[in-house]
């Protein structure tokens, strides 16, 4: 399984926490989150502990928080047994012209912190060791909540197809 795709530091993602709230419930959230998909995925998805990523209303902001996010210390409570989905931001799967590929999450302030060309190299990995692993029928599934997702501020840098 991926580690953690970039050394992040701890006190940027403090500030920020992007990666853990969301606008709805059911998208852009971990994949492992999503009732529909979640029996179909392969372990790869989740995190060492399988965690139940459930998510809460953030009432003042109108978003959605990750349960595992500690709201007293910011933390991630799984870390690092985070979902895949987790481990590679502020890369994200996206589908791209019927096919799915790998973009960056521009709305990350990380993400304009690192060149594209690491970005790439990190997919690249990403590309044949995670996605090669998943079987085709749950690579299908994906492509299905895949086309569902909103892609505002992310940017293609591979596809995942051969």
């Amino acid at each position: 399984m991926t580690e953690d795709l970039l050394a992040i530091p701890h006190a940027f993602c403090q500030e920020c926490r992007l990666c853990c709230r969301f606008i709805e419930p059911d998208r852009q959230t971990p994949f492992s989150s999503r009732p529909g998909l979640r029996p179909i995925l392969p372990d790869v998805f989740r995190g060492k502990t399988d965690p139940d990523l459930t998510l809460v209303r953030i009432d003042e902001f109108d978003l959605w928080q990750c349960s595992l996010l500690d709201p007293s210390s910011w933390n991630c409570s799984s870390w690092p047994n985070h979902p895949l989905d987790c481990k590679i931001y502020p890369l994200v799967l996206i589908l791209h012209e019927g096919s799915p590929w790998l973009g960056i999450d521009t709305n990350c302030p990380f993400s304009l912190h690192i060149s594209r060309e690491i970005l790439q190299q990190k997919a690249a990995a990403i590309k044949s060791t995670d996605w090669a692993r998943i079987p085709a029928p749950a690579k299908s599934a994906l492509i299905v909540h895949l086309e569902k997702e909103g892609v505002d501020g992310v940017v293609p840098i591979l596809s995942l197809e051969d």
